[in-house]
């Protein structure tokens, strides 16, 4: 009877360690989640490519003969002097217009002022993952004035372009600009401007920098920024620069 009793109670014990047993599988299976696989380090970065021609020499001026003052005569008793002629109206320089001041690419409202704005891109990333691929939103710019161009190339986190339904990890984009003008402009500072915005507010702006220069005909402007993406929602960026026409 005491062995009966014993193997019933085995066969119980080793029934309650299975179940438990099998139910810790259970919980350690409900835990796992996906994991991306890893980001190779994209850091932030923005350089500024310039190819611009060099502006012919402008002549040395040749300088007006001197003119000797104008001194009026003074007049003697005699009533048969002969006045000398009045000395001629000096008339004044006009006052030069003044310079405008530079305005900060950041500050730019594209949707006021397109001639310094590049086109809008736009993704959207859920859970870390782009569920709508790259669309282009394009802006109408006036044909006497440097074109910008944008692309845009979205990365996976082993460095390659992103497809839809891939982890989203980091953000390439070139600005170009070209003078097909006949015009030179200058440039106050060599800033271009990416702004980063999520689901319509500005979250990052990275500028290029440098001082500023003469963008004379037929020349060129290449930025190339690179960032680390993070984060869902609808994220949308665009180029900014600011310029004077010379006169």
């Amino acid at each position: 009877m005491q062995r009966v009793l014993i193997s019933v109670l085995s066969v119980v014990l080793v029934g309650s360690l299975v179940s438990i047993a099998v139910s810790e599988v259970h919980k350690s299976h409900e835990h796992v989640t996906s994991i991306p696989p890893p980001n190779f380090g994209v850091r932030r970065s923005a350089r500024l490519v310039i190819d611009v021609p060099s502006p012919n020499p402008t002549p040395t001026p040749t300088p007006p003969p001197t003119r000797k003052p104008c001194v009026e005569p003074t007049r003697g008793p005699s009533p048969t002097a002969t006045p000398a002629p009045t000395c001629p109206t000096v008339t004044p320089a006009p006052t030069p217009t003044p310079t405008p001041m530079p305005v900060d690419p950041a500050g730019v409202n594209c949707s006021a002022t397109p001639d310094f704005c590049s086109s809008n891109h736009e993704i959207v990333v859920r859970g870390g993952v782009l569920s709508e691929p790259l669309t282009i939103h394009r802006r109408t710019q006036s044909g006497d004035v440097p074109q910008i161009s944008i692309s845009s190339e979205v990365r996976r986190p082993d460095g390659l372009p992103a497809s839809r339904g891939d982890h989203v990890a980091s953000l390439r984009v070139e600005v170009h600009l070209e003078n097909e003008t006949a015009d030179t402009f200058w440039f106050p500072t060599r800033r271009v401007v990416l702004s980063i915005y999520n689901n319509g507010r500005r979250t990052d702006q990275l500028p290029t920098q440098g001082p500023g220069f003469e963008f004379t005909p037929t020349g060129t402007l290449t930025a190339i920024f690179e960032l680390p993406m993070s984060g869902d929602g609808r994220l949308n960026w665009e180029a900014a620069i600011w310029y004077f026409r010379e006169r």
